[in-house]
């Protein structure tokens, strides 16, 4: 798996570490995002990432067996925002999304990863399953 380049994104380990009573670890995890967060404030001046205008929730049992599915893979999106970037590209309430921009993803928690590292709007991809249907949704 790819280091993430968003700080925050990079940070989300420590939770896991914490959670694990695993102590030098969360302490590196944060050093490592602060270096992140540093690097890019030093280039830019500023951290800024898009928006894309939705909401999501880890695909349920439940949620999965009412599609017919054997895998709670994937986010499942709550909410779409009008006027946002996730509408322009045709992201629908009940879509779940199980790629972007080639990353895998398997809960929300890895859709919101893959959010905070996003920098560019041009190119995005989704790929999300529509009632039983793969479709890539791209933003250009």
């Amino acid at each position: 798996m790819a280091t993430p380049r968003a700080g925050h994104a990079q940070h989300m380990t420590a939770h896991i570490f914490m959670a694990l009573g695993m102590w030098d670890a969360v302490v590196a995890a944060n050093e490592a995002a602060g270096q992140v967060v540093a690097a890019e404030l030093r280039a830019n001046g500023s951290i800024v990432r898009p928006r894309l205008g939705a909401e999501f929730d880890d695909v349920t049992a439940v949620v999965a067996m009412l599609r017919g599915r054997a895998t709670t893979q994937g986010a499942l999106v709550a909410i779409v925002r009008r006027g946002s970037l996730a509408e322009r590209m045709g992201l629908r309430v009940d879509d779940i999304v199980v790629a972007m921009n080639e990353r895998p993803i398997m809960r929300s928690a890895d859709l919101a990863r893959a959010l905070l590292a996003w920098r560019q709007v041009a190119g995005t991809r989704l790929v999300v399953l529509r009632g039983g249907v793969v479709l890539t949704l791209t933003l250009d």
